[in-house]
């Protein structure tokens, strides 16, 4: 939804039959990044994607996806803050 809001993305025209929003394919309109690491790896994704996927299977796709990326970002960003997991324990490690 925000990747459509910034003009990136666009659905398939429908023709003369009307079809479904989740049934209808997602195309990229705009390569330009946005700015926010998470939308920019969900265009590339769908800007890399041939043939092209409807609203529901990118729906799917990125609800998973993203919950990885996101947990993946937190993760480095703690580990930048000397935050480290260790066997499910969190250490603060700070140094002089």
């Amino acid at each position: 939804m925000e990747l459509a809001l910034r003009g990136r993305i666009a659905l398939e025209k429908t023709g003369l039959r009307r079809r479904s929003l989740a049934n209808r394919k997602v195309m990229c309109t705009s390569e330009t990044p946005t700015g926010d690491s998470l939308l920019d790896e969900a265009l590339k994704h769908i800007k890399d994607t041939k043939p092209l996927e409807t609203t529901q299977t990118w729906i799917d796709y990125l609800s998973g996806t993203c919950v990885l990326a996101i947990v993946s970002l937190v993760y480095l960003t703690l580990h930048e803050k000397y935050v480290v997991f260790d066997g499910g324990f969190v250490k603060i490690m700070r140094y002089s």
